[in-house]
C-alpha cells in the first residue's frame, strides 16, 4: 500500500549523522565506483569499497590515490595505493578503473581518529584500510605485480670470475657428532 503524498527533496535539512565505523579486522570487499577528484593543481582517484560479506555486509569503505599536484612522497603513496588495488584484485593494469570494479578482495581495517573539519576542537573516529590482500587472503607484498604473477626476477649480476676447478673438501663431521658444531 503507498499513500499518496507530495515532497520536494532538497528544501529541508536531512537528518544528520552517519554510520559509525565498523569494528577493526579483515574484511572480503570489491570495488563499487570510482571517480577522479580534482582540486586545483591536484587530483585523486577516489574508490569506493563495499563490504561483502558478513554483519557489515554492504557498508561502505573509501580510499584515495593521489595521481597529480602532491609532494613526490604523496605521489608515491597514491602509486602504491593503486599498486595494492591492481595486485589485490589480480587486475595487471588498467586504462580505465572500472577495470578493478567487482573483483573481490581483503583489507584489514582499523579506527583513527582525526579533528573534524568543520570543529577542529571536536574528534571523530573514521575507518582505514592498513592491509591489502588478494581474495585468497595473500598479503599483496607477497604478490607480483597485478596481483597473480610471482615478483619479477632481479636482473642478472655481472658474471663473476671462474672458480677454482676443484673446491677444497670439506672437514669430516666428528663421527656420531653433529656436522653444524
Amino acid at each position: 500500500m503507498s499513500v499518496q503524498f507530495q515532497f520536494a527533496a532538497g528544501t529541508v535539512d536531512a537528518l544528520g549523522g552517519s554510520l559509525p565505523p565498523i569494528p577493526e579486522g579483515e574484511y572480503s570487499v570489491a570495488i563499487v565506483s570510482s571517480e577522479l577528484i580534482e582540486n586545483g593543481e591536484k587530483q585523486q582517484l577516489k574508490f569506493v569499497m563495499k563490504v561483502q560479506e558478513g554483519e557489515f555486509a554492504g557498508r561502505e569503505l573509501q580510499e584515495r590515490a593521489n595521481i597529480a599536484g602532491y609532494t613526490e612522497k604523496g605521489l608515491e603513496m597514491g602509486m602504491m595505493l593503486i599498486e595494492s588495488l591492481c595486485r589485490a584484485t589480480g587486475t595487471p593494469g588498467f586504462s580505465s578503473t572500472g577495470e578493478l570494479h567487482g573483483k573481490p578482495f581483503r583489507v584489514g581495517v582499523i579506527q583513527e581518529e582525526s579533528p573534524s573539519t568543520k570543529d577542529p576542537s571536536k574528534m571523530f573516529v573514521r575507518n582505514v584500510v592498513r592491509g591489502w590482500k588478494n581474495a585468497a587472503g595473500t598479503p599483496v607484498a607477497e604478490l607480483g605485480g597485478g596481483g597473480g604473477a610471482a615478483p619479477a626476477a632481479a636482473p642478472a649480476a655481472p658474471a663473476a670470475p671462474a672458480a677454482p676447478a676443484a673446491a677444497p673438501a670439506a672437514p669430516a663431521a666428528p663421527a656420531g657428532g653433529n656436522p653444524w658444531g
